[in-house]
């Protein structure tokens, strides 16, 4: 589910992020103002839909023209693709692992084989019965895209022979067995403990085998209507195996991030996210509108360059970590809901210590520590962020982080560009890059191997090419081991080792913003995970709902 798709392989399973979050939380306080401002000289323009119509509209900034399991990779065909499309599983809107396909799974001991046990009763949209033969056929085509392609799904990459077949070495896929109609056997090529986690990405869904982008085919409780340029349209599946939807449609509406507030104000659209700051302070006190912050999947960094031998001393990292008042830089750059980062992981995914406390802002101790860490004071320390719209950074953001290093002796350079920060690391251009990485499942594996396991030094996300044998073994043994608890010891003390050997400077872990209307009950829990199936409308404000 990523904006901004960077694939990392390496032994095990490859990760995919997004560096570049469209994060608007993260705009600058005069960007935001403006975005109000031209709302509403055109808040006339959207007329006032029927306020009892059994329709949800959800703002897009996106035009999703079609849909499948290979084009999920861009954040908003993937949450279109989550109505239509079903995979084994799906995170529930706690973030726990729950069945979907799969009424339930088995590990074999040794963690190297799953057997899934599939529903039965379950028909696509066109009304032929699922079995265990479509998902062998979804993801054998799947897989058929090169593995240096965008659309190859690297979370099937464990499978036993799926190297082989994006290869084109052989047609099926050695470690996919069909038992019968609803029992399918899964033999990966190393233990894997979070592989039933994997499946829940849109990518791993199953799709009809007449199933086509312009004409998709789920199993899920909305079936593709048609789109333009203007919306894409949703049905409610009245077949789907649990119960249906009590709305008749979902209408996913493309309004420009400029005009969002202006359509949500007046009806033209009931839900939207990614809000500027200002809507986000103002509306979260509103009692006419719905408003909720997700739990955090992004963690906003500066990758030091572990390539240059003046980080090679762990003291030296701890001393730029110390040098930020991260706190402040965020309320600086109008991202006050922010939560400082003590660690990798981010609060309430699997792994993460929340008991951790993160660097204190102390500029004695931090110069005191590059003192003894024996950093050359004379050497100009080369400082890139990105343009403030290419990931929704502020303009002051730059010069905010150069004076926090400049109050501790360092001569900084700063270098405004888009894109290029990983080249220029890989080429000894670049001391420090400022990234944003949103994990794609929830698990603290998505925020640790590939951020900082040795086999995928050097690639986007572990740009700095930081290798900690230690903590590789932490990750791999994390990886490996199927007894939950001792699974989040392994995690937590991977999180605890990098999070000391600072080989990045900790910022924070950010939360995105979602309002939705009140003339629809129902909602549950954050809104960007649900699949909308309880929404229904709301009777007369102060009326009871069923």
């Amino acid at each position: 589910m990523c904006a901004a798709r960077s694939r990392n392989c390496g032994t095990g399973t490859a990760s995919a992020g997004r560096r570049l979050a469209r994060s608007a939380w993260h705009r600058a306080s005069a960007l935001a103002l403006l975005l109000l401002g031209a709302a509403a000289c055109t808040r006339a323009d959207f007329p006032t839909p029927p306020r009892d119509a059994p329709v949800l509209r959800v703002g897009s900034p996106a035009r999703i023209l079609s849909v499948s399991p290979a084009e999920s990779w861009d954040y908003y065909h993937a949450q279109v693709a989550n109505f239509v499309f079903e995979g084994l599983t799906r995170h529930g809107a706690d973030n726990r692992l729950a069945p979907a396909l799969a009424r339930e799974w088995h590990a074999s001991p040794d963690g190297r084989e799953y057997r899934f046990i599939l529903r039965t009763g379950v028909t696509f949209h066109d009304g032929t019965p699922f079995t265990a033969t479509d998902v062998v056929r979804t993801w054998t085509s799947e897989l058929r895209a090169p593995e240096s392609a965008v659309s190859h799904p690297w979370m099937l990459d464990p499978i036993e022979g799926a190297f082989d077949v994006s290869a084109g070495r052989r047609p099926d896929v050695a470690g996919l067995q069909v038992v019968d109609d609803t029992t399918l056997v899964i033999r990966l090529r190393e233990p894997h403990a979070f592989f039933p986690t994997l499946l829940c990405l849109p990518q791993a869904a199953i799709a009809g085998a007449a199933s086509a982008p312009d004409r998709p085919l789920g199993t899920g409780p909305w079936r593709w209507v048609g789109a333009d340029s203007s919306a894409a349209q949703l049905a409610r599946f009245d077949g789907y195996w649990a119960e249906p939807a009590h709305l008749d449609s979902i209408v996913y509406r493309h309004v420009p991030d400029t005009l969002a507030i202006a359509a949500f104000e007046a009806g033209w659209v009931d839900m939207i996210a990614e809000l500027p700051i200002e809507a986000r302070l103002e509306w979260s006190g509103r009692s006419d509108i719905g408003f909720v912050e997700s739990d955090a999947m992004a963690v906003t960094r500066l990758v030091i360059n572990m390539r240059e031998p003046a980080f090679r001393d762990r003291r030296v990292r701890q001393a730029l970590n110390h040098a930020v008042g991260a706190a402040r830089l965020a309320q600086a750059i109008a991202a006050p809901t922010a939560i400082r980062s003590a660690g990798s992981i981010p609060p309430g995914i699997t792994g993460s210590n929340r008991r951790r406390e993160p660097y204190a802002f102390d500029p004695v101790l931090a110069r005191r520590l590059l003192q003894a860490g024996g950093y050359p004071l004379d050497r100009p320390l080369r400082l890139w962020v990105p343009p403030p719209g290419l990931a929704d950074y502020p303009a002051q953001i730059g010069t905010l982080l150069r004076d926090y290093f400049e109050a501790i002796g360092l001569t900084v350079e700063l270098r405004v560009q888009r894109g290029g920060s990983e080249q220029a690391m890989a080429e000894r251009r670049v001391d420090l890059a400022l990234t944003v990485w949103v994990g794609d499942y929830a698990d603290g594996d998505a925020f640790l191997y590939p951020l900082y396991h040795s086999n995928v030094a050097g690639s986007a996300g572990n740009e700095g090419a930081y290798s900690n044998p230690a903590l590789d073994s932490l990750i791999d043994a994390s990886r490996r081991e199927l007894d939950p608890a001792r699974r989040l010891e392994l995690l937590r003390a991977a999180d605890g080792l990098v999070f000391e050997d600072a080989p990045v400077v900790w910022l924070w872990f950010t939360r995105a913003a979602t309002a939705y209307s009140l003339r629809l009950a129902g909602w549950t829990g954050d809104p960007q995970r649900a699949r909308f199936t309880t929404l229904r409308v709301a009777g007369p404000p102060g009326s009871r709902q069923p």
